[in-house]
């Protein structure tokens, strides 16, 4: 096995394919972590993707990476970036060197909800409250700690503030990829699950209605909403805990969107008046209505 020495690794002696396979294999020589990491980011930017996999995994090097006087400023403030979704490497940056604006900042950006929680309580929303609007234009903040952040900044935002917001949110799903839009779907707070529902992507869409934050309320607005895509009646009508609503059931068959197979099966779990209802409305499918009249029918003749 060959090795390969840090001096010719950070004079670009070692090409990027040779120096990628040096970190997947872990073999960066032990001691000389730091350097390896300073030499990426200030020189070596192609080599990101493969030193982040292999970071990733070696939470034992956070504390040296954060006490590295020769990683700071601008070089340490992408390495947070980079290292944004591990809870070890936040909790060692925040040990470390404190949370200033400029790493608050980084993480607050684009980081996922763990580490969004984090700042969330961080003294330094008291001493500047300002900085609560970057944590509130994050998709992945929940609605819960959005409210811990007004809370502890003491900072609300004004009616243009909340427009500016929600024009941030659409313009940053604008620029996402397909598979960033998926992962938002699946993680992001009801802003953007409001916005990715509506998403004529199937993936999206139905990512949306598997995220766990999604809210009986929500589920209940979509399928009274007569623009709800046919998939998502689907989705919610598999979905064990929404089906035990009455409202969402009852919501679902008035709704003339909603599949007739799925109808069907459903219509005779109502109320014996929502039954009448489905049995007189026109805006139901003819076979759905029929069905709705023969119940009736049928209860009438009871004695």
């Amino acid at each position: 096995m060959m090795e390969i020495s840090t001096s010719s690794f950070l004079t670009s002696e070692t090409d990027d394919g040779t120096a990628s396979i040096i970190f997947a294999e872990n073999r960066v020589p032990a001691g000389d972590e730091p350097l390896w990491v300073k030499c990426v980011l200030e020189k070596r930017r192609t080599l990101a993707k493969p030193m982040f996999e292999w970071l990733k995994d070696r939470a034992d090097l956070y504390g040296a990476l954060c006490t590295e006087p020769s990683l700071s400023g601008d070089l340490f403030i992408f390495l947070c970036r980079m290292m944004k979704n591990s809870p070890e490497f936040f909790a060692a940056a925040a040990a470390n060197k404190g949370l200033r604006t400029d790493i608050f900042t980084a993480f607050a950006q684009s980081a996922e909800e763990e580490i969004l929680e984090n700042l969330a309580d961080a003294d330094i929303l008291v001493d500047e409250p300002s900085l609560a609007v970057l944590l509130l234009k994050n998709p992945f903040l929940s609605d819960h700690t959005a409210a811990r952040v007004t809370g502890i900044s003491g900072w609300q935002p004004d009616f243009e503030t909340k427009k500016e917001l929600e024009e941030n949110l659409y313009g940053q799903i604008q620029k996402m990829s397909i598979a960033q839009k998926i992962k938002l779907a699946s993680k992001g707070n009801k802003q953007a699950r409001g916005l990715l529902v509506r998403s004529p992507n199937k993936q999206i869409s139905s990512a949306v209605m598997r995220n766990p934050r999604m809210t009986e309320d929500e589920v209940e607005f979509l399928v009274k909403n007569k623009s709800t895509s046919e998939h998502i009646f689907r989705e919610v009508a598999l979905n064990k805990e929404w089906m035990k609503s009455y409202t969402i059931i009852s919501a679902i068959v008035r709704n003339p969107k909603t599949p007739l197979d799925i109808t069907m099966g459903l219509v005779g779990r109502l109320m014996f008046q929502d039954v009448e209802y489905i049995s007189r409305s026109k805006e139901v499918p003819a076979t759905l209505r029929q069905a709705a009249a023969r119940i009736v029918e049928q209860k009438a003749k009871k004695p």
